[in-house]
């Protein structure tokens, strides 16, 4: 309506044609807001909240997630005033069980048990003994 029609219109029939003009406006704003609202929604979907492939999130990456947990102040291990509990060596144990290996770590070769005391100990081992092998191919 252009404003010489507005002039010849009753006071009611203005105020009527405001308020249809208002509804219009108001109905127009929350399809609006509806519409953004949506948009949003699908801008905020990504990789992790959505079945979108992982390519499709872009070069933005997702903030790490740091612990929840919050400093107590004290130093890590045992605090000072704590009497720790240690398991103390028997001094007479209910029974004795020697580990002796089979054969040294370093070469391989097997030991007797005299040997493997020694070796165990860290006690010097006995010299070697020179073997000669017989057989086929040694001249």
């Amino acid at each position: 309506m252009n404003p010489e029609d507005l002039g010849q219109l009753s006071k009611e029939d203005l105020i009527a044609l405001l308020l249809a003009q208002e509804a219009r406006h108001a109905a127009e704003m929350a399809a609006l807001r509806a519409q953004i609202a949506e948009l949003e929604r699908r801008l905020a979907l990504n990789s992790g909240n959505s079945s979108k492939p992982p390519s499709s999130d872009g070069l933005k990456k997702a903030p790490r997630v740091r612990s929840l947990r919050r400093s107590s102040g004290r130093k890590s291990g045992g605090q000072p005033g704590h009497s720790g509990e240690t398991l103390r060596q028997s001094e007479a144990p209910d029974l004795t069980i020697d580990h002796f290996p089979k054969e040294c770590e370093t070469c391989g070769t097997t030991l007797s048990k005299r040997l493997a005391a020694d070796y165990v100990t860290g006690a010097k081992p006995r010299a070697a003994q020179a073997v000669r092998r017989a057989g086929r191919g040694s001249g």
